[in-house]
């Protein structure tokens, strides 16, 4: 069962998440503050947890921020009553997997859940065993080649936009992905077009650049990234998260 930790310090609120979660099959637990997060946290550290930023006694930028650091394979929600796209874009760069702002959908938010945990696990073999695998690298932002699970191959360095659009592609089997969910996941509106031209932009230059790279070290770059007309766009080769 994916075990949850919400951290959210107005008790209504608290309660009717953890009810919604527990409803929804989830195990979870509740604190109202950072002390007794890190406490919670010193037993044991739950797959998942749900942030709220305005504590009483640590920002939860700051915590996102030092839990990324010591827990990388902690799944991290952040769930917040700020929704200003600058305020988004720092909760991703901070440590944030999804950026929630309430009042919370709780269907959305239990979709994510599961999401977000099988992002997290050891990912399942997607590409061919012949050809080598691109490992994601979060902590280093690096995308790196690996040959049947031998040391990695020379390394790309990557934007943080370019890391965010790629880690989208973790989450799905089929490796495609709506421009809606990828406008997203780099926090703007699939509504406004200026973003939608901004996701055109990044995704063209990063198909060129990972073509480039891989046709540097032996490998067939052409086409890894597809245009899917009236939806989005399809990864040929399989990503795995080191």
């Amino acid at each position: 069962m994916i075990s949850i930790l919400v951290v959210e310090d107005n008790a209504d609120l608290l309660d009717e998440m953890l009810f919604q979660l527990r409803y929804a099959g989830f195990a979870v637990s509740g604190v109202v503050c950072a002390r007794d997060m890190d406490a919670q946290l010193r037993q044991s550290i739950p797959d998942v947890l749900i942030l709220d930023l305005g504590l009483p006694d640590e920002d939860g930028l700051s915590i996102a921020e030092r839990l990324k650091t010591s827990q990388p394979q902690l799944g991290i929600i952040v769930a917040t009553a700020r929704g200003d796209i600058d305020d988004r874009l720092i909760g991703y760069r901070q440590g944030a997997d999804y950026y929630l702002v309430k009042p919370v959908n709780f269907q959305e938010l239990n979709a994510l859940v599961p999401t977000l945990v099988r992002r997290l696990q050891p990912p399942l073999v997607l590409s061919r065993v012949s050809e080598p695998r691109l490992i994601l690298n979060g902590l280093r932002q690096q995308l790196c080649l690996q040959q049947d699970n031998s040391a990695l191959l020379p390394s790309l360095d990557l934007t943080w936009m370019e890391m965010r659009l790629l880690e989208v592609f973790l989450d799905v089997d089929q490796l495609m992905v709506s421009k809606a969910k990828l406008i997203g996941a780099i926090g703007g509106d699939d509504n406004d077009f200026s973003d939608l031209r901004r996701l055109e932009v990044a995704m063209s230059r990063l198909r060129k650049k990972l073509e480039k790279w891989l046709v540097e070290h032996g490998q067939a770059g052409s086409d890894i990234i597809k245009v899917k007309r009236n939806f989005g766009y399809q990864l040929t080769r399989g990503i795995f998260r080191s």
